[in-house]
């Protein structure tokens, strides 16, 4: 369960430079790549995943390795 929540923590931070990005750039006239406006919702559920079950999946293998 910790390393779900370190998972959960460290994608709310992804999302949030993701979200930063997009604005700062919208905000300088600068074009946002099109692909990233159009999957930004897919982008987060793959981070989702891959953080929250990443990182609980490492804490698992080297709690079992001690």
């Amino acid at each position: 369960m910790i390393g779900a929540y370190i998972g959960w923590l460290n994608w709310q931070m992804a999302v949030g430079r993701i979200q930063a990005t997009i604005l700062k750039k919208q905000e300088a006239g600068q074009t946002v790549p099109l692909w990233l406006v159009k999957h930004e919702n897919h982008l987060r559920g793959i981070l989702l995943v891959a953080l929250m079950g990443g990182i609980a999946l490492i804490g698992y293998w080297a709690g079992a390795a001690l």
